[in-house]
């Protein structure tokens, strides 16, 4: 069998499993073998594993024999963007999982066609970056803007890996608010560390009380919060200074329109 190569950035396409999908896949490995190829593309003289990193992991550990799909792709970029694409086909992909992965292809997508605007040869073949965001869009089922959305909290998310790659998994699996990721990115490791100690709601206290001060509410003049209001709340002061004014106008309208 030949030596294939894990590359992180592959690799982080890949939505972690847990203790328990790998015990099962194990199994599953063990007892039929590996049914399906594993998707590799060739830089240099490495073969680099684009889908099937655990596959790969547990095949070579129990010496089980497998296939390999090259993929026919000239740039890092281009084989990216498959390995993006194909993620977001999993049925089991979670929201933040998603966004991540629309985001890194959008990113990957846009490296790849931009090419040197200084050369006349190469500009017929760039693509406008709102134009892939709308490619984007399209094919996954989403706005243009979700997609730009997506861009930056997929930077975000790449960034906090660097510092935490627990927070990471945390983030992408939904245990961390998306509006508080990258509030996390640039926080003291220190603050991070005592972040990974928690999870579930407690995790998501902690994240929210560990944000700048800038993102959060100022407080009022006492010292105290400033008082929320839900949405039905202004609409009745809308309602009660705004709404005598727009019924008076209606009538004058309706009283013209029967003339």
């Amino acid at each position: 069998m030949k030596k294939l190569t894990i590359a992180s950035d592959f690799q982080a396409l890949c939505p972690k499993l847990t203790e328990e999908e790998l015990r099962l896949l194990e199994e599953s490995l063990v007892e039929e073998g590996c049914q399906h190829p594993i998707v590799v593309w060739q830089c240099g003289k490495q073969l680099v594993i684009v889908d099937g990193h655990n596959r790969y992991t547990i095949c070579t550990k129990h010496r089980i024999k497998y296939k390999l799909r090259t993929l026919k792709m000239e740039c890092r970029q281009g084989a990216l963007g498959w390995a993006a694409r194909n993620q977001l086909g999993r049925r089991n992909a979670t929201e933040e999982q998603k966004s991540y992965l629309r985001g890194k292809l959008y990113r990957e997508t846009k490296a790849e066609h931009g090419g040197d605007r200084k050369s006349s040869v190469q500009s017929e073949h760039l693509i406008r970056p709102g134009k892939v965001a709308e490619t984007i869009a399209a094919d996954t089922g989403v706005g243009t803007s979700t997609v730009q959305r997506d861009e930056k909290f997929s930077i975000a998310i790449d960034e906090l890996a660097e510092k935490s790659p627990e927070l990471r998994e945390a983030a992408l699996r939904g245990e961390i608010p998306k509006s508080a990721v990258a509030a996390l990115a640039d926080s003291p490791k220190a603050t991070l560390r005592r972040l990974e100690r928690l999870e579930g709601t407690e995790l998501r206290e902690a994240v929210r009380d560990a944000a700048p001060a800038k993102d959060r509410a100022a407080p009022s003049k006492n010292g105290k919060p400033p008082k929320q209001y839900d949405r039905s709340y202004w609409f009745k002061q809308w309602e009660h200074s705004i709404g005598p004014l727009v019924r008076l106008v209606d009538k004058i309208a309706d009283g013209v329109g029967e003339k």
